[in-house]
């Protein structure tokens, strides 16, 4: 995979990059900044958020709606049930499948604190109008879409070469095994050893099975 450069030997998009992950940063910040009093984590008020006036999802539905990554998604929701804010429910149409909601506790906390969250951020848009906006959020989701597009572009790269490289492994192993086997075999064969002293007439050992046993008579094997 190749990328454009310019003069200078760097992407011409890196810049675009850095103002993303430093606008990234800043919204962060600035969220923490109003959740911390509340007693909020970033995760959490994204659960909150995504839960808020809704009947519930499963977790795979909440992990595609919020930012969280599943590895940190349950931890989440346990620290949150245990403080009264969400609750665990059977599915409504499958009872074998586990919703995430929020309690009456939660959905009060929810309407409580979102709209003054939410209108915090506005401060940051008052140089955008409604054009710019929606430019921007078009740019943003072509960028976010052409994200998606590399990532799984990388990781079918990725997955051919392992699939290719267990392939290559399995054709050593098809080579090597029935070698060793052969050679196990062979070792497991009676053989004979002559063995000349300096002054002694010849002396016969014999291997069995890899092991030495004591020289016999020659004609025991008559």
């Amino acid at each position: 995979m190749t990328f454009p450069v310019n003069p200078a030997g760097k992407p011409p998009y890196l810049r675009t990059l850095r103002l993303l992950a430093e606008a990234m940063q800043a919204f962060e910040r600035l969220n923490r900044a109003q959740l911390r009093p509340l007693g909020l984590t970033l995760a959490q008020f994204d659960i909150l958020a995504t839960l808020g006036d809704t009947r519930g999802m499963t977790f795979r539905e909440l992990g595609e709606h919020t930012l969280i990554t599943k590895g940190t998604l349950t931890g989440v929701v346990d620290r949150m049930a245990a403080l009264g804010w969400v609750e665990r429910v059977p599915g409504e149409g499958d009872r074998r499948t586990t919703l995430v909601r929020l309690t009456a506790r939660g959905q009060r906390f929810y309407r409580e604190v979102f709209p003054g969250v939410v209108a915090g951020s506005g401060p940051a848009f008052a140089n955008l109008g409604d054009a710019d906006r929606r430019v921007l959020d078009g740019l943003l989701e072509s960028l976010r879409d052409g994200f998606e597009v590399t990532a799984a572009s990388i990781a079918r790269a990725v997955s051919a070469s392992r699939a290719s490289s267990r392939a290559a492994l399995v054709a050593a192993i098809g080579v090597v095994v029935p070698f060793l086997l052969g050679l196990g075999v062979l070792l497991s064969f009676v053989g004979v050893v002559a063995v000349q002293g300096a002054a002694a007439s010849p002396a016969q050992i014999f291997v069995v099975s890899g092991r030495i046993v004591p020289p016999v008579d020659a004609e025991s094997f008559a």
